[in-house]
């Protein structure tokens, strides 16, 4: 009688397990619907008098491939509420661009985009001042430090003054980067590679980007900050940045150094903040997941201005 029992038991588990092992193989097919969106990224660039504008669409969560351009989009400029300008589609670099603009410090900028198959969208944002009574001075071979585990580096010293105007809030960036003068004259006057720096100046936002020393004072791309420590006065900065020897010799004549200081509207600020913190946190389990600040009504993106001033260093 046993034998009988755990032979029917037996059979029992074995269905179960044969009839588990079916289900795990099946292969659901999933379909969520989806309705496309058009996503804008645009901003004014390295010129502040001129907007490049990328617009696709969205795909599916089970899509495969990349967000499809939009080539037959209907793409306009406007400033306080009067449409200014049509942006044509450029083929070669598959985006939108409008030629030249002088975008008026105060004045409030939209891009409408319409595209056939997709809802209209609307991006808005404010064209902020330009920084007020800035200056720099650079001190050569200022100090030498050894940062990064590295070599002791002669570290030139840039002094930035400037004055915050203190009937707004204002947030700023600072980056530092080289070109290679070869590819200059090769063209490719955009390619360029950024510095890492050195301040310890309390105002400016830590990138967090070495999780054993986050306070550590280097910042390995854009230097941003706000006004909400010196509203309305006057701000000193002290940046060093490496010369790239280890002796105080000239810069090497191959190489050119600039700075840019930008003046960003609060949406500008925003985005590229969160941005960087998007791709600072990128596979890291422990981070805290980061969502990129939008301002595209009705679809997804941003359209982003500021104000920026270049100056070349070591001329």
């Amino acid at each position: 009688m046993k034998h009988l029992q755990y032979l029917l038991i037996s059979c029992v588990w074995m269905f179960v397990l044969s009839s588990c092992q079916k289900a795990f193989n099946t292969v659901v097919d999933l379909n969520i619907p989806h309705t496309p969106l058009i996503t804008l990224n645009s901003s004014n660039g390295m010129s502040f008098d001129s907007v490049l504008l990328l617009v696709r669409g969205t795909k599916g969560i089970s899509d495969t491939g990349y967000c499809p351009i939009i080539p037959n989009a209907s793409v306009s400029l406007w400033e306080d509420g009067v449409e200014i300008r049509q942006l044509s589609y450029r083929p070669d670099r598959e985006m939108y661009v409008n030629g030249f603009h002088n975008f008026i410090s105060g004045k409030t900028y939209q891009l409408r985009v319409s595209a056939p198959g997709y809802a209209d969208v609307v991006a808005e944002d404010k064209m902020p001042d330009a920084p007020k009574n800035c200056s720099y001075t650079l001190k050569r071979n200022a100090r030498q430090m050894n940062l990064e585990q590295n070599a002791m580096m002669w570290y030139d010293e840039l002094t930035l003054n400037f004055e915050d105007d203190g009937s707004q809030e204002n947030y700023y960036s600072l980056r530092f980067a080289y070109q290679l003068l070869d590819l200059i004259e090769f063209g490719n006057d955009v390619f360029s590679f950024g510095l890492t720096v050195y301040s310890n100046d309390p105002d400016l936002e830590q990138e967090d980007s070495d999780p054993l020393n986050p306070q550590s004072g280097l910042f390995r791309s854009k230097v941003y900050f706000s006004d909400k420590n010196f509203n309305g006065k006057k701000k000193q900065l002290i940046i060093y940045l490496p010369n790239g020897n280890a002796s105080p010799d000239p810069m090497p004549s191959t190489m050119v150094f600039y700075f840019a200081f930008e003046n960003l509207s609060e949406n500008a600020y925003k985005y590229e903040r969160t941005n960087q913190l998007y791709w600072q946190s990128e596979g890291n389990p422990f981070s805290e997941p980061v969502q990129i600040h939008q301002n595209v009504k009705n679809g997804v993106g941003n359209f982003r201005l500021k104000y920026r001033l270049i100056d070349s260093l070591y001329n």
